[in-house]
């Protein structure tokens, strides 16, 4: 196991406290099975707190926003669990964690969110949990990250990060610390 940690502009590095191992945090509250549908999802995602379990083999097809996560939630997925933004959506951000709101997602891909305007896949303000996703095709037209952007605590584990693109940085943005482990 290799860890990196770092964190952009001289700010310290921190290993998150208090942030449970996702299967953990998982084990302890009941599951709510959420049926493959964009609609069904934001209704979950409204009424934190909650673990959602996503269908298996499903693509949700995102076209517009997701409710802002701010309270306690875990998504988990799969296999083959996917967030996907719809074409027609022309401005849409896949998930979006409030400061003081938590998320962990698990076993999911985030593919092609996609702003004018800040993060394509996830903007973090709280505190993101991400274990074993994969954030791919994710885009911000400004020079913010495509892929995640980080302002709040971050973990990442098991995570791959792929044809994410921004232009003008970097497709993953972090102003804060985080700490990724890769295995």
């Amino acid at each position: 196991m290799t860890s990196f940690s770092g964190a952009a502009a001289g700010m310290a590095v921190v290993v998150l406290a208090g942030v449970a191992a996702p299967a953990q945090a998982v084990a302890r509250r009941r599951l709510v099975p959420v049926p493959c549908g964009a609609a069904s999802l934001a209704a979950a995602v409204a009424a934190t707190p909650s673990v959602l379990r996503l269908a298996p083999l499903c693509t949700y097809l995102i076209a517009s926003a997701l409710p802002q996560v701010t309270g306690d939630i875990a998504l988990v997925g799969g296999p083959a669990t996917t967030l996907k933004r719809d074409p027609s959506a022309a401005d849409l951000r896949l998930l979006d964690v409030a400061a003081g709101g938590r998320l962990r997602v698990l076993g999911i891909t985030l593919r092609n969110g996609g702003t004018t305007t800040g993060p394509g896949g996830v903007r973090n303000a709280g505190t993101l949990v991400l274990d074993h996703v994969t954030l791919t095709g994710n885009t911000a037209l400004n020079d913010n990250g495509g892929g995640p952007e980080n302002t709040g605590n971050a973990l990442i584990a098991h995570s791959v990060f792929a044809a994410n693109a921004t232009r003008g940085r970097t497709a993953t943005e972090t102003a804060a610390p985080f700490t990724m482990t890769v295995h």
